[in-house]
């Protein structure tokens, strides 16, 4: 089984690569327009495995292919444009006849809600691409963790011009904690399948006792919740501990740029 993952350098697919070489697996990369001082520090950590290779023509297997498509990290961009978006579909097109292999199992991961001008993009390449291919959709409720955007509300909370207790983030999921869950996950045999999190049931009052600890201001906001969720993903890792992880991976990201600067 070849693993090939398209996003590899964003904030999921860098953390599914990675998730994939820890277990042995063997990993093709490719991205498109990913944001270069990022791209220079992640394929370092990947050129350390070497199970790990960027995609390049031509390109040649005799192994079936399971291709990872990171939607999710596109369309959550707020500067991602419909236009863009459209560019970057055509693009996963031309890319998937590269890989000239049919038999192959496409997983494309998306945000459990997302604009509505995209909908329509998707709706048609959904058609499309389905002619070929076995496709899945996995939607998945907010991820944060290391190497989260900074466009993320998780960050927002780091910069504390944001309030930091929000009903819908008893849904956030760790990234860790995602990946832990990927073979459960995969295992469930429907087209679509709905992720979300599930933080203890003490989260608000934890979140509460890290706001006050933090000098942090919070408020409650009544959060839609989806019925047919397939798979709750139980935290091991709390809010509090979580974005205490990513404060701390950016501040040594900080520390290792203003060295090598």
């Amino acid at each position: 089984m070849k693993n090939v993952v398209f996003g590899v350098y964003r904030f999921l697919g860098f953390h599914l690569c990675s998730h994939l070489l820890e277990s042995g697996q063997e990993v093709t990369g490719y991205d498109w327009q990913a944001e270069e001082d990022e791209v220079e520090e992640k394929r370092q950590i990947f050129g350390r495995n070497a199970n790990y290779s960027y995609f390049s023509e031509p390109w040649e297997t005799n192994e079936k292919i399971q291709l990872y498509i990171c939607l999710y990290d596109y369309i959550e961009n707020p500067a991602f444009t419909s236009e863009q978006f459209q560019q970057l579909i055509d693009y996963i097109d031309c890319f998937i006849k590269k890989l000239q292999k049919s038999e192959m199992e496409i997983f494309v991961f998306l945000p459990e809600d997302y604009q509505d001008s995209l909908h329509c993009i998707i709706s048609e390449w959904r058609l499309k691409i389905e002619q070929n291919y076995v496709v899945r959709y996995v939607y998945v409720s907010e991820l944060y963790g290391p190497w989260i955007p900074p466009y993320k509300p998780v960050m927002n909370i780091l910069k504390k011009d944001y309030p930091v207790l929000k009903s819908n983030m008893s849904k956030y999921i760790y990234i860790d904690d995602f990946l832990r869950s990927w073979k459960d996950i995969k295992a469930i045999q429907k087209k679509e399948i709905y992720v979300q999190g599930k933080q203890a049931d003490s989260w608000k009052k934890d979140l509460l006792l890290y706001a006050d600890e933090k000098d942090l201001d919070f408020s409650e906001s009544v959060a839609s919740t989806r019925k047919n969720i397939d798979i709750f993903i139980e935290a091991n890792t709390s809010l509090g501990e979580g974005i205490e992880f990513i404060k701390s991976h950016n501040e040594k990201l900080e520390m290792l740029r203003n060295w090598n600067s």
